[in-house]
């Protein structure tokens, strides 16, 4: 346990046994309606792949931190890569991939707000040398903002879709107490294909339709708050491109720089 965080409540910490441990601790955290984070590097997350679509599958507003480093081939590697990414990439959830530090912290403050409004884990996925192990300048959030941007997770707010207020109600709990001991439930029962079924096909129709308005309206308000401005798809001099090159994490500011270079001295758009 350490002192407080910049809401003042209480900050600490649980260490698993293992990648599997250390997610599932931050899994049973958000049941309970605490606000958790779970840090994994490429090979933890691709060893947990499961875990990560039960967090979706149960609503779970939990930021999982990537840093990416590059599976074993032939041999076990240290460096960047995206393997873990792209399996993730249809686990049921947010993903957002930062290019540089500065972009990391502000996507794990707005990841936080999108989770805990369309209650889905987010992913803020990282480069590992090139960014989560970077020496580079960067703006951190302070109390004011966090409290202005987030607020509290025994907030009572609005509930922002209809299909929630069937769930809750007008009014919920910021972070839901989905397992509550005064107020017990069943959670995660076995189900026949069927049911299953049924229940997979109807999250995306039911609850994730609006993710990219929220997502958007999120961003927006973070420029307001900070002046810094992201989009759900960055660009850079593509008005007149004809030559388009379509990177994500630390490769898109190489990739902007090789675009200027290419224009300045072979002309090519």
């Amino acid at each position: 346990r350490y002192a407080a965080n910049l809401l003042g409540a209480p900050l600490s910490s649980l260490a698993g046994e293992g990648p599997r441990g250390s997610l599932a601790a931050a899994i049973g955290l958000a049941l309970s309606g605490t606000r958790a984070a779970a840090f994994c590097s490429g090979p933890d997350l691709a060893g947990a792949q499961d875990l990560l679509r039960l967090a979706a599958g149960r609503r779970l507003p939990l930021v999982v931190q990537l840093g990416c480093r590059g599976l074993a081939g032939h041999a076990p590697t240290l460096g960047s890569g995206h393997e873990a990414l792209h399996l993730s990439a249809d686990y049921g959830g947010l993903i957002l991939t930062a290019a540089n530090v500065q972009e990391a912290v502000d996507f794990s403050v707005i990841a936080r707000r999108v989770a805990e409004q369309a209650l889905l884990p987010a992913l803020v996925a990282q480069d590992g040398a090139e960014t989560a192990l970077a020496l580079q300048e960067v703006r951190l959030p302070g109390a004011g903002l966090v409290e202005r941007f987030l607020g509290a997770p025994e907030d009572e707010i609005s509930v922002p879709t209809p299909t929630q207020r069937l769930l809750f109600g007008d009014r919920r709990r910021r972070l839901p107490r989905w397992h509550d001991p005064d107020h017990p439930s069943l959670l995660g029962a076995l189900q026949d294909g069927d049911a299953w079924a049924r229940g997979a096909a109807s999250g995306p129709a039911y609850l994730d339709a609006w993710i990219q308005d929220c997502l958007g309206q999120a961003l927006r308000d973070f420029a307001k708050l900070t002046g810094r401005h992201h989009q759900l798809l960055s660009a850079h001099r593509m008005d007149d491109a004809r030559l388009v090159l379509l990177a994500q994490g630390a490769a898109v500011e190489t990739a902007e720089a090789a675009a200027d270079a290419l224009r300045k001295r072979h002309h090519l758009k």
